[in-house]
């Protein structure tokens, strides 16, 4: 215990040493020049535009965007052509913080649309149209199948707040994340066979003995599936845990992790590569350090753990990857934050607050161990990134492309919580940006289980009073309400 305090100590203390300020706040590009700004489109015409999350869907033909808002409602956007963005439609929602799945039901197009506690308000057409009371919390549900014209046509009412909700892929359960720190360790599931009469079927106790582990138990903060619907892998802010959904409106738990290198688990997604020796899934835990309150660079990163067959009841952690860029961002908050996996073409997109977007490579965990050896250095096998793109006042919520051509370019889609809805363009870049010259696209950091726990610690011993951590509510821990 000395050994690693005093480990510790002089960890944080290099950390610090490292730090840099990065450029006053303005509207310039920073990026690799393999990624470019191609196009902006705003739903306010000053201040700042309040993204949140963002997902996609071809209807009809045409390919949509659907932006969250805090506040200014579910925003649609026509991408058919990413050159020339075009929004077309707005959910008239004003909640906080919005986060959105589109999901189908036969020929029917929805969206699921969040309304969180802690922070105040919620109004508009979607309150009034279904007759519920102005600022109650829960997930609307929205008929989008004209996208132009997006109309409720359901709600889930939930006390605790939808920070966010993930629709399994069969479109018939709804699995509620209020992500309460301290909570109660749960997560609700409802039946949305009906939109217009969504129904409470289960409440899943997400700890075998809440409390025994963890002294703060904590409720879901967000859920993903894998494709078959057959599985759900939990991020609770404290820990996460895999789920077995075979029966998907009664789930069961198969197990947990609880790392102390993670200081808070945001989202958990699997990623899983076809090799001749068969597939390898891997999860994936994104840290959001200080709930997304810190401004202390690069924040928290992005931790590996190999769940391939029986490992899934027992995950092994093989690394972590951390973006470039140690120092400070000008007052605004800087971690990683929320991701999207493209596990054919080997590609991860995250937005990362004020480190703007980022594009990383995961190829290099095909076959990893936990050995110390194969997981060492800044090259190599891991993760490495391979492009980025940030403005001085970016505050990157999400960054994800809903499709990418046979050569591994592709359009990017950014909601950004300073900026609104952009388009970046992706190629892949040459070798000659990626052999190790000092030119070349800085491929961050790529560490061992207890090299990341290092790390770890001694973020959080940098978030002190001189940090520049924002002490007001963070976006991801919202306090304990019981009505």
């Amino acid at each position: 215990m000395m050994k690693r305090a005093l480990a510790t100590v002089a960890t944080a203390a290099m950390v610090l040493a490292s730090l840099a300020v990065l450029p006053a706040r303005g509207a310039e590009a920073i990026h690799s020049p393999n990624v470019s700004h191609v196009a902006s489109v705003k739903w306010r015409s000053e201040g700042t535009q309040s993204g949140t999350d963002l997902e996609f869907a071809t209807i009809r033909g045409r390919d949509y965007a659907f932006a969250g808002t805090y506040s200014h409602g579910m925003q649609v956007i026509d991408i058919t052509d990413p050159t020339r963005p075009n929004r077309v439609g707005k959910f008239d929602c004003g909640l906080a913080q919005g986060d959105v799945q589109v999901f189908q039901q036969g020929p029917r197009w929805l969206a699921t649309y969040t309304a969180d506690n802690g922070y105040g308000g919620g109004g508009g057409t979607c309150y009034r149209r279904l007759g519920v009371r102005q600022g109650t919390t829960g997930t609307f549900i929205a008929d989008v199948t004209n996208p132009r014209n997006p109309r409720a046509v359901g709600f889930v009412p939930i006390i605790l707040g939808s920070h966010n909700m993930t629709v399994h892929p069969g479109g018939r359960f709804l699995y509620n994340s209020d992500s309460e720190l301290p909570g109660k360790g749960q997560a609700e599931i409802w039946d949305i066979k009906d939109p217009a009469a969504p129904k409470l079927v289960n409440i899943l106790n997400l700890l075998p003995t809440p409390g025994a582990v963890n002294d703060a138990p904590s409720s879901s903060h967000d859920i993903t599936f894998n494709a078959e619907g057959t599985r759900a892998y939990v991020a609770a802010l404290t820990y996460s845990v895999v789920l077995d959904t075979t029966a998907a409106g009664a789930p069961t738990v198969l197990s947990w992790i609880f790392d102390p290198a993670v200081t808070l688990h945001h989202q958990s997604d699997p990623v899983t590569f076809q090799t001749p020796a068969g597939p390898i899934t891997y999860l994936v835990i994104t840290d959001e350090l200080g709930g997304g309150a810190t401004n202390v660079c690069p924040g928290g990163g992005l931790h590996v753990y190999n769940i391939t067959g029986p490992l899934e009841l027992a995950p092994v952690k093989v690394g972590a990857f951390f973006a470039p860029f140690a120092g400070e961002s000008s007052g605004i908050r800087c971690t990683s934050h929320v991701l999207r996996m493209h596990p054919d073409e080997g590609i991860l997109t995250i937005g990362w607050y004020g480190l703007g977007s980022r594009v990383i490579d995961i190829s290099g965990l095909i076959g990893l161990s936990a050995g110390p050896n194969e997981t060492i250095g800044t090259v190599g096998p891991g993760m490495r990134e391979v492009g980025f793109l940030r403005f001085e006042n970016s505050d990157t919520w999400t960054a994800k492309t809903n499709r990418i051509a046979p050569d591994g370019s592709f359009f990017l889609y950014v909601n950004d919580h300073e900026r609104g809805f952009e388009v970046l363009s992706f190629t892949p870049p040459p070798k000659d940006l990626l052999d190790g010259g000092p030119d070349d696209i800085d491929p961050g950091r790529w560490l061992t289980p207890a090299e990341a726990l290092d790390e770890a610690l001694a973020r959080r011993a940098a978030q002190g009073p001189d940090s520049g951590t924002d002490p007001g509510a963070p976006y991801c821990v919202l306090p304990f309400r019981t009505a």
